[in-house]
């Protein structure tokens, strides 16, 4: 028996065992003309991601300054970061030049892709592949603006079902969709060189740009909240305290990460896609892999401590994507290495040590 035919076996067994009725057909097809339109549009937001890294490199500008009786060319990037390229000569005037002419292909480059954009998310709109809020989006497409993207963060709440089904071509029932918070996971083991866009305030500055109603709670610094009660709870990995990591992403940053024992999802792969927000626009997702977020709604559910209103939702969501796997994701089939991604520990608490017929010991 393979390691896939013993996953997908574990995972009906405990849908069968389980207390609560599962249908566990979740989620329907889109068709080929929704396809078409929406790998289009992840395309091009594609290239205008590539074009907003390019604009990096040119953040800031360029200027001459007196220095005595001699002019020097001078590069800013923010208010307080200046560097001198050298005094005027031919050399520096070309380097003036040069970054001048090549900012301004970038910034038209820029505007010809947005305008795109606007034009595909309406047709997205109509076509009715819009699925993320409009306030999740507008969140993620700042974190991404900001430099805070993939290497950095990560989505592991239920708005990750959105990336995943973006992968799939399909769309979640709605039922399995609904909530008014988003979860970010921030890696803080890294060590973070921020984009200059990222403000002193840290997160709570990029939050209150889109929604300037964001507040961090005083009795949880790890949530912020808006005037709607749409909440934003920032996360980290339990860390050796050697290293001194900071709880924030930026000195002045009142939303301070509450740290979580999740070092195995941490640690997996992650995936990227492009997911619809409700006006149409692209929305770009950073979440774990497909295997190992099923796997830890799973583990979630069988937590003593664990919201008993919330553990039959958690199920659910863990055997519709199990299901979308099996069917619609085979590249992401319950591998033997798939399955060492997986610690013996979350594997007892999900009820399903007992399914691998005395293959425990192989798990790490």
């Amino acid at each position: 028996m393979t390691y896939h035919t013993v996953y997908y076996t574990i995972y009906l067994n405990i849908f069968i065992l389980s207390d609560i009725v599962i249908n566990i057909i979740k989620y329907i097809r889109i068709d080929n003309e929704q396809r078409r339109a929406a790998i289009d549009h992840g395309q091009l937001f594609a290239a205008y991601l590539d074009a907003l890294r390019d604009r990096r490199q040119y953040r800031g500008g360029m200027s001459w300054q007196k220095v005595g009786d001699k002019e020097y060319l001078v590069r800013s990037e923010g208010n307080s970061i200046k560097k001198s390229l050298g005094p005027r000569s031919p050399e520096t005037e070309q380097v003036l030049s040069d970054f001048a002419q090549k900012k301004h292909a970038i910034e038209e480059r820029l505007s010809g892709l947005k305008d795109r954009l606007n034009r595909q998310s309406a047709i997205c709109r109509a076509m009715n592949l819009g699925r993320v809020s409009r306030l999740t989006g507008d969140i993620l497409r700042a974190l991404v603006n900001a430099g805070l993207g993939h290497k950095t963060t990560m989505i592991i709440g239920t708005n990750a079902l959105y990336a995943y089904e973006s992968m799939a071509g399909v769309h979640f029932d709605s039922d399995l969709l609904a909530t008014n918070d988003l979860d970010v996971l921030w890696d803080a083991r890294s060590k973070l060189k921020l984009a200059a866009q990222v403000p002193g305030e840290g997160l709570i500055a990029i939050l209150k740009k889109v929604d300037k109603s964001f507040e961090v709670m005083r009795s949880a610094k790890f949530r912020a909240v808006n005037k709607n009660g749409f909440m934003v709870d920032l996360l980290r990995e339990l860390v050796d305290m050697r290293t001194s990591p900071e709880p924030s992403f930026a000195m002045q940053d009142d939303f301070v990460a509450v740290e979580i024992n999740m070092k195995w999802l941490l640690s997996s792969p992650k995936v990227s896609a492009t997911a619809i927000d409700e006006a149409g626009y692209p929305v770009p997702m950073t979440v774990p892999d497909p295997r190992s977020f099923a796997m830890h709604k799973l583990w979630v559910s069988r937590q003593v401590d664990r919201d008993p209103v919330k553990k039959p939702r958690d199920e659910a969501q863990a055997m519709a994507l199990i299901n979308l796997i099996e069917n619609e994701l085979p590249q992401y089939a319950f591998s033997e290495q798939a399955v060492r991604m997986f610690p013996k520990s979350v594997i007892r608490q999900s009820d399903a040590q007992h399914h691998f017929m005395g293959m425990d010991d192989d798990f790490s």
